[in-house]
């Protein structure tokens, strides 16, 4: 029988978060359900493309933390004072 799968149960399954049962029901109905097999093909895709990302704080944001680590360095000198 041809179950729904939610995007939430596919991603469950692919982090292997899912109980036994539900795993094997899935397996099967993967084994069978050409739809589910493409909906899961493009979320190992997805997850695959995202995991390849590099990503770097842009510069006027390390400059305003720069910033902040400055003043907070002033308020402390004139603490100490």
């Amino acid at each position: 029988m041809s179950e729904n799968y939610s995007e939430n149960q596919l991603l469950l399954y692919i982090y292997d978060e899912m109980e036994a049962e539900e795993k094997s029901a899935m397996d099967a109905e993967l084994q069978v359900n050409p739809q589910l097999q493409k909906r899961f093909l493009e979320f190992k895709q997805t997850i695959k493309m995202l995991d390849e990302l590099e990503t770097e704080p842009s510069e006027s944001s390390i400059e305003f933390i720069m910033e902040h680590a400055r003043k907070l360095n002033n308020i402390e000198l004139v603490a100490r004072a």
